[in-house]
């Protein structure tokens, strides 16, 4: 008597390590520098003996990046694997230059069998090189894009937003600011909002900016008294107060 056995192919996992990576106000991010390639480590394990491709997605419309780890190197895995061989934690190394903005990282793994993990995702916030920080009323200036005399592009704006949005809690849980209109009225002085709200969402708003651009380092050290507070800490510290609504 035969009996036949199915086997259903096990796909492989996808995970990005952000053990490097730099909380700030609550949120996980790898830090770049314009200009500087960002490297990257991606891990994948199979309990198949199969080959694994890696493919990394960067979020900024450059070309995905493949690469292929053998079982048995140089040679493909065939159909029927011809040895128990698990992969377990292959990992896989690859840099990219962005510019100064902030992405979303995409990593996925297949196996010679044609199984497709689940994505992996990260977030990478990629600063300008900048040096001289600007006060909310340039900022107001340069998102008033009928003013005509713009430092920077529209496109470098958003990105700058896009920064501000992502490691914010205050733009835009409460107050919105995710395109260069609404960062414009946070930036213009308005009547109707409230004085303590108005100077302090110019005033972080404009903050988050200058760190966008390079700036302002997100380590950068400031005195208060007998206190010494790095910038990170302190805009966390100046958003928890704007969002407390006992004060």
């Amino acid at each position: 008597k035969t009996t036949t056995a199915v086997v259903a192919n096990v796909v492989p996992t996808a995970a990005i390590d952000t053990s490097g990576g730099t909380l700030i106000n609550g949120h996980l991010v790898l830090l770049g520098q314009e200009g500087s390639p960002v490297g990257l480590t991606g891990s994948s394990s199979d309990p198949g003996s199969d080959d694994l491709t890696f493919t990394w997605n960067f979020g900024d419309g450059t070309p995905t990046v493949s690469h292929l780890n053998q079982v048995n190197p140089p040679v493909n895995d065939p159909p029927n694997s011809p040895q128990i061989k698990p992969r377990v934690n292959i990992t896989d190394t690859v840099s990219h230059s962005f510019t100064a903005c902030t992405r979303s990282l995409t990593l996925t793994t297949t196996d010679d069998d044609a199984g497709v993990s689940a994505p992996a995702h990260a977030n990478v916030v990629v600063r300008g090189n900048e040096t001289k920080a600007m006060d909310g009323g340039w900022w107001k200036d340069e998102l008033d894009l009928t003013h005509g005399h713009q430092d920077h592009t529209a496109t470098q704006v958003e990105c700058y937003l896009d920064v501000a949005n992502l490691l914010s809690n205050v733009f835009s849980e409460a107050r919105p600011a995710s395109t260069i209109a609404e960062g414009y009225v946070v930036l213009k002085p308005d009547p109707q909002v409230p004085d303590r709200v108005r100077e302090m969402d110019k005033t972080l708003l404009a903050a988050w900016l200058n760190s966008a651009t390079g700036s302002i380092n997100l380590n950068h050290t400031i005195k208060d008294g007998k206190d010494t507070w790095t910038f990170a800490d302190l805009i966390t510290r100046a958003e928890n107060q704007r969002l407390d609504t006992s004060v």
